[in-house]
């Protein structure tokens, strides 16, 4: 059972460290301890790990702009970061998991705030129908982490210009544009800010799951592991990725996200096997093109190779007849 609960807020604002630090929680959490970690990043759009950064962010004008690309562990979609939102990630060993009482802990405490926010599906918080929280999540091994924002005075604006929403999300959530999703916290409580939300969050931390909470001692801290993890997210090659173009494509959207797969065919077989997801197993989807690679080019042979994948759940086994049905 869970017996400590441990905070740590984030002093900088530079998204790549933050990200090293999320990674650092991750290697460092112990047995029957779960993490709060709260952190901001200035100016800054992140995308899910499957994700082309061309097609889901204006990657030009964000660098022209000042801004920063970073790509995540997990899954999901792209988000526009700045000061004026707040970002959130759980820690623990996996068998503490559980995202219904941690995402309870946010909600526990945006309503001591007098706003009425609901859960809706498996990513969002929203007040309203729209959204002010997406989430996504990752583990590796036997350790977990379940991360998100939340929109207290974001600038819209500049999220609707960086984020290249696709038409079919669009359409799924019958609007016109990425504005029409989101809200922003301030706009139902003008009284809030940034540290009265941190220290609601960490006093709801400590409600939700009945334990005292205790702030994550700096001497727990391993500098040179964290100062490796951050050329690691900062590494161009791990942000951007591939922009080659290929002559093959295979693109759909399912109901657990959207994938496009890009590929060349020599001498009868693919070759070149890239895929690009918002969904939210991103390890699992991460291991598709190197089974694809060299598969002959025909639907049989594609879809067994594709039934070799190991699968653990019926999502996956799911992903996995979507994906055969693109060719």
């Amino acid at each position: 059972m869970l017996t400590t609960l441990t905070a740590y807020v984030s002093k900088g604002t530079q998204v790549w460290d933050n990200q090293a630090l999320e990674s650092f929680f991750l290697n460092d959490v112990r047995e029957g301890e779960c993490i709060l970690y709260l952190w901001q990043n200035q100016h800054t759009v992140v995308i899910g790990r499957n994700q082309n950064a061309w097609n889901e962010c204006a990657v030009d004008d964000l660098e022209r702009s000042g801004g920063k690309l970073a790509r995540r562990l997990s899954g999901g979609g792209a988000v526009y970061h700045d000061l004026g939102n707040l970002n959130f990630t759980f820690l623990m060993h996996s068998q503490y998991y559980d995202v219904k009482k941690q995402s309870g802990v946010i909600l526990d405490a945006v309503r001591a705030m007098n706003i009425d926010a609901k859960m809706s599906g498996r990513n969002d918080l929203t007040v309203d129908g729209k959204k002010f929280s997406g989430h996504a999540y990752y583990r590796t091994g036997n350790r977990s982490f379940h991360h998100g924002t939340i929109m207290l005075e974001i600038d819209i604006a500049r999220l609707s210009s960086f984020l290249t929403v696709s038409k079919p999300k669009l359409e799924k959530y019958s609007v016109q544009s990425v504005k029409s999703r989101v809200i922003n916290l301030r706009d139902l409580n003008p009284d809030l800010n940034v540290h009265c939300v941190e220290e609601q969050l960490m006093s709801s931390f400590s409600d939700v799951y009945g334990l005292p909470l205790d702030i994550f001692p700096e001497k727990r801290f391993d500098h040179n592991v964290i100062d490796k993890e951050r050329l690691k997210f900062a590494d161009w090659d791990w942000r951007y990725g591939s922009r080659a173009n290929f002559p093959e494509k295979s693109a759909d959207r399912f109901s657990w996200g959207e994938v496009e797969i890009g590929y060349h065919v020599q001498q009868g077989a693919l070759t070149n096997v890239v895929l690009y997801s918002d969904g939210m197993d991103a390890d699992f989807l991460s291991e598709i093109p190197a089974q694809l690679e060299g598969c002959r080019y025909t639907k049989q042979a594609l879809v067994d190779r594709l039934m070799m994948i190991e699968t653990r759940t019926n999502q996956e086994r799911m992903i996995l007849k979507d994906i055969g049905s693109l060719f």
